[in-house]
């Protein structure tokens, strides 16, 4: 049993070191192996409370409380829980869009493949997340700027390879219901702020 719990450990950590290195061949190998279900999971779910436990840490120690000078009830456990949550949210919204456009030009007829390779991937989001829940909360830095810049461009090239191996798609068409997935998607989180 032993073998087989460091067998599956040092798998995950190959295939994620292979993903973040976008060998995109990575993703065929998990499905192979079934293991893209397993990994979706997990990396959603530790996405998810990076982003809550930042979020609640920040929220924490900038000391917000209420406009009206009434006492704020903070709960760190219900801003991880909802980090979690809308982890899982975002991951299975993103993946609908991009699964319709790709669909509606010719791509994939089927939505788990680029839904757990989007989850899959959503391990380059690790490092952004932190930085995001500090932007939520209007803490602005230059070099925060760039990082946020920089792995932004990383994680969308790293999610365009994850669906396109999946997708079926000519580049070309793989680009252009990219980005207008990244539109909607785009427009929906402006409405939403």
């Amino acid at each position: 049993m032993h073998a087989l719990s460091k067998g599956v450990s040092v798998s995950y950590f190959s295939h994620m070191s292979r993903l973040i290195a976008l060998d995109a061949s990575v993703y065929h190998e998990m499905m192979k192996k079934k293991l893209s279900l397993r990994y979706c999971v997990l990396n959603v779910f530790i996405a998810g409370l990076i982003y809550g436990v930042s979020s609640a840490w920040i929220t924490k120690s900038m000391n917000f409380a209420a406009k009206n000078g009434d006492a704020v009830v903070f709960s760190p456990l219900v801003v991880i829980l909802v980090g979690v949550s809308l982890a899982y949210l975002i991951h299975g919204g993103t993946a609908l869009f991009i699964w319709v456009f790709c669909k509606g030009i010719g791509g994939c007829s089927q939505f788990m493949p680029p839904y757990l390779n989007l989850g899959v991937a959503s391990v380059v989001l690790w490092p952004l997340l932190p930085v995001v829940a500090m932007f939520q909360v209007g803490f602005r830095f230059w070099v925060l700027d760039i990082y946020l810049v920089v792995f932004t461009i990383f994680s969308m090239i790293s999610f365009y390879l994850a669906v396109k191996c999946v997708s079926g798609l000519s580049t070309t068409k793989m680009v252009i219901a990219f980005v207008g997935t990244i539109i909607y998607v785009g427009c929906f989180l402006y409405l939403w702020s």
